[in-house]
């Protein structure tokens, strides 16, 4: 009883947090060589949070990120052995827009 009370809990919290909504897209960019750009586009960056405050709190978390180029796109393209990782702001307003490029 213990453990669905539990799960049930979790399961109501994480339903109910807010998280960034945004549209992602992947490109690669083959060279004849056999390296590649790796391109990520995040656009239409938002928070559904349900109130002003966790949204601005949430969207401020990303912009901070974004701008010390410290996100988990590109901790993610380091680990895999990504060169040359540039971050982009294409619009630093909301609904926020950002460009990962990263070299292999």
């Amino acid at each position: 009883m213990r453990r669905t009370t539990l799960a049930l809990t979790i399961a109501a919290a994480l339903i109910s947090a807010a998280c960034l909504q945004k549209d992602t897209t992947s490109t690669i960019y083959l060279r004849q060589d056999g390296s590649f750009d790796w391109v990520i586009l995040e656009q239409n960056v938002r928070s559904d949070g349900q109130d002003e405050a966790s949204r601005l709190s949430e969207e401020a978390g990303y912009v901070d990120g974004i701008s010390r180029g410290d996100t988990g796109v590109v901790n993610s393209l380091l680990a895999l052995g990504g060169e040359d990782v540039r971050v982009q702001w294409l619009r630093s307003r909301r609904p926020y827009a950002a460009m990962v490029d990263a070299r292999f």
